[in-house]
């Protein structure tokens, strides 16, 4: 942090290290850091339900309605369209299991929920060593993730610095 500097020289000193790399203004380091993160909302709705295609209509409508909630209040906040991206997954299990697993749908829209269940099945195989396409499938939660990328600015450039203190950093 901010101090860090000031104890540096005696730090290294101790530890017999003979050069120390110091960030500019590290006091404000990790404020630095939430000036050029993107913002991010998340949304989710528990649903419960066998994911067939009487879920399709349902969650479609979510996903969308979703979508456009949260991309407003990105818009509200001064993001400009360009800048903004949504990324919607379900959270899915085989039905009466314990535990789920996230999945990302490759676009909102039916194609893309139909499209769930063979990812889990993909996901499942990959993360367990077996899949069972027969079994049923349930989605427990849909969700929603919309990331407002801000303006970034590039580092500031430093002169390399030297093994003489300077003048004005003498005590």
């Amino acid at each position: 942090g901010g101090a860090g500097p000031l104890l540096a020289g005696r730090v290294l000193q101790e530890l017999g290290v003979a050069s120390v790399l110091i960030p500019p203004h590290p006091g404000l380091f990790s404020a630095e850091g939430l000036m050029v993160t993107s913002l991010r909302i998340d949304d989710g709705q528990t649903n419960l339900r066998r994911l067939d295609e009487s879920a399709v209509p349902d969650l479609l409508a979510w996903y969308r309605e979703a979508r456009n909630r949260l991309v407003a209040q990105l818009r509200d906040d001064g993001i400009p369209h360009s800048r903004i991206r949504v990324v919607p997954t379900a959270d899915c299990r085989y039905e009466g299991q314990g535990y789920e697993l996230e999945l990302p749908l490759a676009s909102i829209s039916s194609t893309g929920v139909r499209g769930l269940r063979r990812a889990f099945g993909e996901r499942h195989a990959a993360m367990y060593g077996h899949a069972d396409p027969r079994e049923a499938v349930e989605i427990v939660t849909a969700r929603m993730s919309a990331f407002g990328d801000l303006e970034r600015h590039g580092p500031e450039r430093l002169a390399r610095g030297t093994r003489t203190v300077p003048e004005d950093a003498r005590v």
